[in-house]
């Protein structure tokens, strides 16, 4: 684990990274595969890690990386949703089921640097746009998805918060229907 809690993607655990063990080499999309080497699949062709990149985290060049990140915020799907939210589950973290995506963008910020401004600015002035009190914001940097739960006490990072269902949900501002 990182500061704070803040667990990086890890490119020991992408499904494209590939270490080639057949000691006869084989010709993939335009590359000489060599025994021993570790090769990034995700690409148009198979690019091999050089020895100082290798370790753990995935290297600048890696073509699944987004810049700029993009951001979603997270709300209250409905009336409905909020009320029973505030009824039964005042003080925990909204579900990914009650929710819905209020407004998207792109920043230039990594979701480690977002969660360290946190400290010292507010999610509004990081991002460029109102953000409340209550809401959930998430940082895509093409490798992993990272939540943030945004509260008067600051901000909470929500590892299994799972955005994927709270996508599936249409945002009604001004409706009671689920």
């Amino acid at each position: 684990m990182s500061e704070r809690g803040l667990d990086p993607y890890r490119c020991t655990s992408c499904p494209n990274r590939l270490t080639y063990l057949d000691p006869v080499p084989r010709r993939e999309r335009g590359v000489n595969l060599q025994f021993g080497q570790t090769y990034c699949t995700a690409g148009k062709k198979p690019r091999v890690f050089k020895k100082k990149e290798c370790k753990v985290y995935p290297p600048d060049w890696c073509p699944k990386k987004k810049w700029p990140c993009e951001f979603r915020i997270y709300t209250f799907k409905n009336i409905r949703s909020r009320c029973m939210h505030n009824m039964f589950h005042e003080d925990e973290v909204p579900s990914e089921f009650r929710c819905a995506v209020r407004q998207e963008g792109v920043v230039e910020l990594s979701p480690m640097a977002f969660f360290s401004g946190l400290e010292d600015s507010t999610a509004a002035q990081l991002l460029g746009v109102a953000v409340n009190s209550g809401e959930i914001v998430e940082m895509d940097d093409g490798l992993k998805h990272y939540c943030f739960y945004l509260d008067l006490g600051g901000a909470r990072y929500l590892p299994y918060w799972d955005a994927d269902k709270a996508r599936q949900n249409v945002y009604q501002p001004d409706s009671e229907d689920d």
